[in-house]
């Protein structure tokens, strides 16, 4: 009977210690920075969107899912994309991400978000690729820039 309280013991021990910091926001120094969305500067200036929305939206680290509560400035470049100036213009979804799922997923994730306001599908290019750690990237940028030729 001793032995197994002692198990019972040892395991609630460690359940507790499981849930210790459920619900806490780590450190700075332990906290992960989220994968900023960022619209190109031609796309930006296009646009006519603020400096402050070229960061469009984000994914939580790992995450292939946006944040629901910060893509305003992605909807606002989708719209120009859609409806605007731009309308149209065919563009690359760039991702970059420590493995080349993620960065797939993070892709078509974008992508289906600018589809869902009105791009046209044939228009949006996925371009994931594997990268280093803490190399990520999330780049929608106008599929004929300068930088291609």
């Amino acid at each position: 009977m001793r032995a197994g309280a002692r198990v019972v013991a040892i395991a609630l021990t460690a359940l507790a210690a499981c849930f210790r910091n459920v619900g806490q926001t780590p450190p700075a120094s332990e906290a992960t920075k989220p994968t900023l969305v960022t619209v190109s500067d031609d796309i930006r200036r296009t646009c006519a969107l603020s400096t402050g929305e070229r960061d469009a939206a984000r994914f939580r680290d790992g995450w292939w899912m946006l944040e629901t509560a910060a893509h305003g400035g992605l909807e606002r470049a989708a719209r120009c994309l859609a409806e605007g100036p731009l309308k149209g213009a065919p563009v690359r979804v760039v991702v970059r991400a420590e493995d080349l799922d993620l960065a797939a997923k993070r892709a078509d994730a974008v992508a289906r978000f600018l589809v869902q306001l009105g791009v046209r599908r044939e228009s949006v290019t996925e371009a994931p690729a594997a990268a280093g750690p803490g190399d990520r990237l999330v780049v929608i940028e106008l599929a004929n820039a300068p930088d291609d030729q």
